[in-house]
This record gives C-alpha cells, sequence and structure tokens, in this order.
C-alpha cells in the first residue's frame, strides 16, 4: 500500500468512531494518560491541520502559533471533517519525494504521510477506547502502522511519545502487535 493510500485509508477507518463522539463525553479519560478526550480529539484535529502547512514547504517557525488552542470547539464532527478534508487534499497532491520540515528534522514526504497516517490510526483506537467504540482497524492497515514506527519505536519511547512494550504471544493479530509496540493492550 502506497503512503497516499495508507493516510486515506486511516482517515476513513477513524472517521467510522466520529458518531460515537459527543461533547457530554470530552472529560471521559484515554488511554493517553495525559489527555481526557478533548485533549486527544484536539491533538488529532492539530496534527492533521499541519499537514498542509508542511506539504506546504513550511517550517515550524513559519507556522508558529497559528494551530494552537482550543481547535474543537464544541463541534468534534465539523473539526475533525474540516481537518480531514484539508490534509487528504494536501497529501493527494504531494510530491512523495519532497523533502518537509519536521520538528526532529527534515524528512521525505513519503516519511511524514505514513507517520501521520500510523498516528491518525493509533489515536483513532485510543478515542474508540474512550468512548467505548470498537475500533477494528485490519491487518493491512496495521500492519502499514507497524512497518512505519517499529524501526523508530526507542526514539518515540525515549521521547515520551509511547509507553513501554507490551508483551503478546508471537501469534497476535497485527492491531494487538501494533498496539503493544507503542504500549497499548489491545482488547
Amino acid at each position: 500500500m502506497d503512503a497516499k493510500t495508507f493516510f486515506k485509508n486511516a482517515i476513513d477507518k477513524t472517521s467510522g468512531i466520529v458518531p460515537c463522539v459527543s461533547n457530554d463525553k470530552f472529560n471521559l479519560s484515554t488511554p493517553c494518560s495525559d489527555w481526557d478526550l478533548k485533549q486527544l480529539l484536539n491533538h488529532l484535529v492539530n496534527e492533521l491541520l499541519w499537514v498542509p502547512e508542511l506539504l506546504d514547504g513550511k517550517t515550524i517557525e513559519e507556522v508558529g502559533s497559528k494551530l494552537d488552542g482550543d481547535l474543537v470547539g464544541s463541534d468534534f464532527a465539523e473539526a475533525w471533517e474540516s481537518a480531514t478534508k484539508a490534509a487528504i487534499k494536501a497529501v493527494e497532491a504531494c510530491d512523495l519525494q519532497m523533502i518537509v520540515h519536521l520538528s526532529y528534522g527534515d524528512m521525505p514526504a513519503e516519511h511524514y504521510v505514513k507517520e501521520m497516517a500510523s498516528d491518525v490510526l493509533i489515536h483513532g483506537w485510543d478515542v474508540a477506547q474512550s468512548v467505548q467504540c470498537s475500533m477494528i482497524m485490519g491487518d493491512d492497515l496495521a500492519e502499514q502502522a507497524y512497518r512505519q514506527l517499529e524501526p523508530h519505536i526507542q526514539d518515540y519511547r525515549d521521547g515520551g511519545f509511547v509507553g513501554p512494550e507490551i508483551d503478546v504471544p508471537n501469534d497476535a493479530d497485527m492491531q494487538t502487535k501494533l498496539l503493544a509496540i507503542v504500549g497499548r493492550k489491545g482488547v
């Protein structure tokens, strides 16, 4: 699966849980121990809004603080739809070999797009867990995310972005393996 398809499919999969989210659930806890549900939703929207900016060649400094603050407001579904449309449009139009300027260095857009797809997929699962909504990634998506994250997992762990790996059986499905390397126990 190419990077652009992976990104679109991760968005589509995560979009399936949007109807499960309502304002009265914003204070729920999430698998991301530092964030309640609204903070996690805001993170997802924020990350997606960065996609068009970075794929347009901008640096972190050039974007500055314009994407800070509450991006969800009282309507996550609307914020999600707007952010995903802009992100998908930017990904579809980008040259995957172009260099994007990330917080940890310059990388090919293909790496960034796959990293974002993995982030959306995992945090989509986090949201689903918070609101008690099922999200089955499917082996293809889970395997793509696993392949993207696994070579860099120690860097993510050292940076505090993921928790300690959870032991799972060798014959576990790909979603369980993916969740385990990022410190989440699949249910």
